[in-house]
């Protein structure tokens, strides 16, 4: 481990049967733990001779009579918790309607998304709704654009 590596949780577990450790055998261990809430999601860059990275790992030590230690580590990704308060919430807007100056009635349209975040690759569902009840211009295309902001 280098001096930026910091230790989250560590946890050590005595593995006893009736002679005093286990025998020879195949054993499961299963255990738990809590991520901490305010920790950065795992990223790795590396831009104009810069690099910044965040990377855990889980890591694990069997401890033997033999005096040969069986070591074990593995990367885990943890993904950025979301920043946004009001994500999800349905976005709407209604506007008067004119058809060469003259008025038309009024639309409106409330669209939200299936989830709260996605990740790139998943395919986002987004649930939109029209009312044109008060109008008299029919409703051509509906257009949807993503974007970054």
């Amino acid at each position: 481990m280098s001096d930026s590596t910091k230790i989250f949780q560590s946890l050590t577990v005595p593995l006893y049967s009736i002679g005093g450790s286990l025998p020879p055998g195949q054993y499961q261990f299963p255990f738990s733990f809590q991520l901490p809430d305010n920790i950065p999601g795992s990223f790795d860059l590396t831009q104009s001779g810069y690099s910044a990275r965040v990377r855990y790992s889980l890591a694990a030590i069997l401890v033997t009579n033999a005096r040969n230690n069986l070591k074990h580590k593995t990367d885990l990704i943890v993904s950025q918790r979301p920043e946004l308060t009001n994500y999800n919430l349905p976005a709407s807007s209604t506007q008067k309607v004119c058809m060469l100056c003259i008025p038309k009635g009024q639309c409106s349209m409330e669209c939200n998304f299936q989830s709260d975040t996605y990740k790139p690759g998943d395919r986002a569902f987004v649930f939109c709704q029209t009312d044109n009840t008060r109008c008299s211009a029919p409703i051509n295309t509906l257009q949807l654009g993503f974007c970054s902001i």
